[in-house]
């Protein structure tokens, strides 16, 4: 879901006019630090006007990790300098983000605001799989939920199973 409110959030910042491009660049940290501080700095002018999104920001580790500590720093510079004319999402893991990235580079906490995202609980994803049957035209056989807007024997295995990952 991370990425879809990301994308969506830059849709809407294009579609306002808060950027002039369509642009949304999604990467790893894992990957940016696969690739080296220059091809970052490349990668965000090739963004200029635009998103870039970057998951699973806690696997930088600006504390122990060289090229994460490079990255961190490019990163706290150029949403400085660019704040104008860049959009920079960052998602992770919360307490590993604090500790590994904000913890290491405290300049970056004060550059983007936080939002969390909450899990769904089960009525909301009985909800959201009634819906998305709905909207494929699918129905479920009578073994599995019968008729009736009834999510059925199916519905809640799928919540169940969805439940497990929470967190």
């Amino acid at each position: 879901g991370k990425t879809t409110v990301a994308r969506l959030f830059g849709e809407i910042l294009h579609e306002t006019g808060l950027r002039g491009k369509k642009t949304f660049d999604e990467c790893s940290a894992q990957e940016l630090k696969g690739k080296g501080v220059s091809a970052f700095r490349q990668r965000l002018n090739a963004a200029k006007d635009g998103v870039v999104f970057i998951d699973e920001l806690h696997a930088l580790d600006c504390n122990n990790d060289k090229e994460g500590k490079a990255i961190g720093a490019e990163l706290l510079v150029r949403a400085e300098k660019e704040k104008e004319t860049l959009s920079l999402i960052l998602a992770g893991h919360a307490e590993e983000t604090n500790e590994n990235v904000f913890g290491a580079n405290p300049g970056l906490r004060g550059r983007f605001s936080e939002i969390h995202l909450d899990d769904f609980d089960e009525p909301q994803l009985l909800g959201i799989w009634t819906a998305m049957l709905a909207d494929r035209r699918f129905s479920q056989a009578d073994g599995l939920g019968g008729a009736g807007g009834n999510q059925g024997q199916a519905g809640r295995v799928v919540v169940r199973r969805l439940l497990r990952g929470l967190g």
